[in-house]
């Protein structure tokens, strides 16, 4: 059975990217902005959110937050992940809010699909 992914972040390529390496395994919806993943994520019910931190308008928190509250999102695995370090409060805030894995977009696109198996049970 395909799996659902919502890919959340501002810059098309990267998008784009993304929406490639995990293509084989996963039915990839994307949205350049918060809001949009919402929408996103209200309307198909993922197995997995990838979830840029630094988004123009709601930001990576705020989507977290929201995804959170909604009982059909709050059990969702997210994967976070940002251009720069995520470290001290802001690693705290994603961990008290759910999120086990970060990664930077720096990392090897096989690294986001690996996290992405682990996340939802897919193995290798």
């Amino acid at each position: 059975m395909t799996r659902n992914a919502v890919v959340i972040d501002d810059d098309p390529d990267f998008r784009d990217i993304l929406t490639r390496i995990l293509g084989p395994e996963f039915h990839v919806s994307s949205s350049g902005d918060g809001e949009g993943g919402l929408r996103l994520c209200a309307s198909g019910a993922p197995d997995l959110v990838l979830l840029d931190m630094c988004l123009p308008g709601l930001s990576g928190l705020g989507v977290l937050s929201r995804l959170a509250a909604d009982p059909k999102t709050a059990a969702v695995p997210v994967l976070a992940f940002s251009a720069g370090r995520v470290e001290g409060p802001l690693r705290d805030a994603l961990r008290a809010r759910g999120v086990v894995r970060v990664l930077d977009k720096l990392d090897h696109p096989r690294e986001f699909l690996a996290a992405a198996r682990t996340l939802t049970g897919g193995g290798q």
